[in-house]
């Protein structure tokens, strides 16, 4: 038969540690801006089009308005909020903009627009995930 293990007091610091980096991880960051994704112009806004719904899809946001004229708005929930974000196809590039949020500590702090950080890291994976989808189209028409 086994003893149970007795805990070390070196474990409960390691814990404290990694909930207190846990609970940080969800502070109030500065509000960062997207950089643009960078398009082939030879190809068809419409397959960007469907590249970046795709990308939506795979990372947990619901469209709200589809295109209308290469612009979309989508929101990512995420417990009692949600984040909005406004897409825009652009002759060689997708803009990824913030639009608005609820309940995710969106603030102008000391001249700094901060938010949750979770949304910064929702947008860093979105803004990879078109990347990738954008570079695995072809000029020719077919997905790679």
């Amino acid at each position: 038969m086994f003893a149970p293990r007795r805990l070390l007091p070196c474990s409960f610091v390691v814990l404290a540690l990694v909930l207190v980096s846990a609970c940080a991880s969800t502070r109030p960051a500065p509000l960062r801006a997207v950089q643009p994704v960078k398009v082939d112009v030879t190809i068809a806004p419409a397959r960007i089009e469907t590249a970046v719904l795709a990308a939506l899809d795979d990372q947990n946001w619901q469209v709200v308005r589809p295109f209308d004229r290469g612009v979309l708005v989508a929101d990512r929930p995420y417990g009692n909020g949600k984040a909005r974000i406004r897409a825009r196809v652009a002759r060689g590039s997708v803009l990824l903009d913030y639009m608005s949020s609820d309940n995710f500590d969106y603030a102008v702090k000391d001249g700094v627009t901060v938010i949750d950080n979770r949304y910064n890291g929702w947008m860093d994976l979105l803004r990879s995930e078109i990347e990738f989808r954008i570079l695995t189209l072809d000029v020719g028409g077919k997905q790679q």
